[in-house]
């Protein structure tokens, strides 16, 4: 969920959330992995690029296109693995479904079939990262308008800078990470006003709801909360349904039916 997830996972900082929401637990060679929503599927089939005019998810009032889809999957797939401040910069694999060229060469030990597939599922664990970060990221800012919540440009600003000062000793420490993990500042700046209107929103609701018996308590009351409320508000395209989008259907356990 929004409140629980630690920006802290796999980034040294705050402003390395997007890689930490974004950065994989393992090499990915899962069919499904878990976040603090619990268990999603991985979209129904490796899609490509997204065109970039189309809508690949609605959040109330708010459209992701596929530009912003397709510039935040790049990103999803540079950050595969946990950032090192040291070495050469790593050398992102390029997924391009469905052959997954780049990514079948790389791998060795079997067939080509299953490196193929072990591709695919890769990149469809990197297309549910990607998609639960953004969801999720809005989420909270159309919960945060309706409570008349938000975070100020200078407020972002000052919170900007100080982790930058706290966390990168150079200039140039900080535009390796941007390199390597291919992000602006505009979506470190993304990610870090989505935290900050996270703990905004659980604040107010730890207020209004003071019977609460503990912080984490409050904290799992204010997920559901606002899961129940906006997953029958997201609508996703098809190839890229995940568990915050209405459309989604719970695997059938094959055992169930026998």
């Amino acid at each position: 969920m929004p409140a629980t997830r630690s920006p802290l996972r796999r980034g040294p900082a705050r402003i390395g959330l997007a890689l930490a929401v974004l950065a994989l637990t393992s090499c990915g060679d899962t069919r499904a992995h878990t976040s603090s929503h619990g268990p999603e599927l991985a979209p129904t089939a490796a899609r490509g690029p997204a065109p970039a005019s189309g809508i690949v998810a609605t959040v109330g009032r708010t459209r992701i296109t596929g530009a912003v889809y397709d510039h935040w999957l790049a990103i999803g797939e540079a950050t595969v693995k946990p950032y090192s401040a040291k070495g050469p910069l790593p050398n992102p694999v390029i997924y391009d479904p469905p052959a997954f060229g780049d990514c079948v060469a790389r791998l060795s030990g079997a067939t080509i079939g299953e490196r193929r597939r072990r591709c695919e599922r890769r990149y469809n664990a990197i297309q549910t990262r990607v998609l639960d970060f953004l969801i999720v990221g809005y989420w909270l800012r159309e919960a945060a308008a309706r409570h008349h919540l938000r975070v100020s440009s200078a407020e972002l600003r000052r919170e900007y800078g100080a982790e930058v000062r706290k966390h990168y000793a150079t200039v140039g420490a900080l535009a390796r990470f941007e390199k390597a993990s291919r992000q602006t500042r505009a979506d470190l700046e993304f990610a870090l006003e989505t935290q900050m209107l996270s703990s905004r929103l659980i604040g107010a609701f730890a207020k209004k709801h003071p019977h609460e018996p503990s912080e984490r308590a409050a904290i799992q009351a204010f997920n559901s909360g606002i899961k129940q409320e906006w997953v029958p508000r997201t609508t996703c395209a098809r190839g890229y349904v995940v568990t915050d989008c209405k459309q989604y259907e719970p695997p059938t356990d094959p055992r169930s039916s026998r």
